[in-house]
């Protein structure tokens, strides 16, 4: 029987189930007094990956999870701001302020971790994990819990798939051990 030590998860697949596990946390959160800590929990799940994996320190892992709580703050506050003018008609006016406030949510998310570690710093990266938060945002419905759980599900599970696929790409093995 060997001792040796057996690989990490695959980061995307492993990220992407904690991006759509804070996604269901998140559902049940929004219509709390706790709402405000749902970018929080999503930031909590990716900062204790990387402090785990890749060893970042405490200290980066707690910017993470400060940048995850600002862009779902900024989501969401921009969301409100936009759903109370009249500059999106009722057809698709959900589907451009979920795609803007998904840009502003996944971009922020983007940066605040390529400030902290090398392998998101790129524009690839960058601009991939932006692009994704944009593009799930167009998904944004409120009709009924189900599709608003497939929202934030899909939204912090996608968004978490880019970010495993930047260290996937960085090709350094994860820290985590499986026995």
């Amino acid at each position: 029987m060997s001792h040796l030590p057996k690989t990490g998860p695959n980061p995307i697949a492993f990220l992407g189930t904690l991006g759509a596990a804070t996604g269901i946390l998140t559902f049940f959160l929004i219509d709390t007094e706790l709402h405000r800590l749902a970018g929080v929990v999503f930031g909590l799940a990716v900062a204790a990956y990387l402090v785990k994996s890749t060893r970042i320190s405490f200290s980066r892992g707690v910017f993470v999870v400060c940048a995850f709580g600002a862009s779902w703050l900024a989501a969401v506050n921009t969301g409100f701001a936009l759903s109370d003018t009249d500059l999106f008609d009722r057809t698709f006016g959900l589907q451009a302020i979920g795609a803007i406030c998904g840009v502003i949510g996944a971009g922020i998310v983007a940066a605040g971790c390529a400030l902290v570690y090398q392998p998101f710093r790129n524009l690839v990266s960058l601009t991939r994990t932006t692009l994704i938060g944009g593009l799930a945002g167009l998904f944004l419905q409120l009709d009924t819990d189900l599709l608003v759980l497939l929202f934030f599900t899909g939204w912090q599970g996608l968004v978490a798939i880019s970010l495993g696929l930047s260290l996937a790409r960085d090709g350094r093995k994860s820290q985590i051990r499986i026995e």
